[in-house]
């Protein structure tokens, strides 16, 4: 027999299905007559030097994975006087890496070899190998103008499901109860844990030196107890 609790977790799940189709929903698309300038966009192109190469197709492909897009309203990218504490302005602007995992889908020809070299980075917590294209002065960052040739036709109905869905789920208490369904956890619990194993060996050290043998031993059986509640967690299984 199924409980007022049961219905309303399978509600919460049904809209939160529901949501995710939305959001993955591809809208149609308008081409415009005319192309309407909306702001600027700063990226990389290939320098006279670089297009004067054989291999200039090759970087042309390169660039097109590697490239790093920015847009903003304003030609010279600076923020305004009013305001100007709350705005963000970013100076660097690096090539993008290609990471594992775009090694393993993106299926790139052997001859890109030779222009990357293999970097280890230190990234979520983990190490991993990532390429970085070694001749990066063959490219130059320039500002143009960003032109706009479609439009998205626009959704009333969608856009106001989305809404009154959004507004059900992001209810802090439905939220939560949300996440503890779908398994989702915060990445912070395990940076508690960890601080917790440094605090129990910590104090483990310190009974050794004191010479308390038991204090040792229950801070020893504490920290076996709190690494394998942190082992638990790392295997547990994310269901989106």
């Amino acid at each position: 027999m199924k409980t007022q609790q049961d219905i309303q977790e399978k509600h919460l799940l049904a809209l939160d299905r529901e949501r995710r189709k939305l959001w993955r929903r591809f809208p149609e698309k308008v081409i415009l007559e005319q192309p309407v300038q909306r702001g600027w966009m700063r990226r990389y192109f290939l320098t006279n030097a670089a297009k004067e190469r054989p291999d200039a197709p090759v970087l042309e492909a390169i660039l097109k994975e590697i490239n790093v897009i920015k847009y903003h309203w304003r030609r010279s990218f600076e923020p305004t006087k009013r305001c100007r504490r709350r705005q963000l302005q970013q100076l660097d602007q690096p090539l993008q890496r290609i990471k594992p995992r775009r090694l393993r889908r993106g299926n790139f020809p052997a001859e890109w070899k030779h222009y990357f070299m293999v970097e280890h980075v230190f990234q979520q917590r983990a190490w991993e190998h990532t390429w970085r294209f070694k001749w990066p002065q063959l490219f130059e960052l320039k500002v143009a103008p960003r032109m706009v040739r479609e439009l998205p036709v626009c959704d009333p109905e969608g856009d106001s499901r989305l809404s009154e869905i959004e507004s059900i789920l992001l209810n802090p208490k439905r939220a939560g109860h949300l996440n503890k369904l779908l398994g989702v956890r915060r990445w912070k619990d395990s940076k508690i844990r960890h601080d917790m194993l440094d605090r129990l060996a910590q104090k483990r050290m310190r009974a050794a030196i004191a010479g308390d043998v038991e204090a040792e031993k229950t801070a020893y059986e504490r920290a076996i107890l709190s690494a394998s509640a942190l082992t638990r967690s790392k295997s547990r299984q994310r269901f989106f």
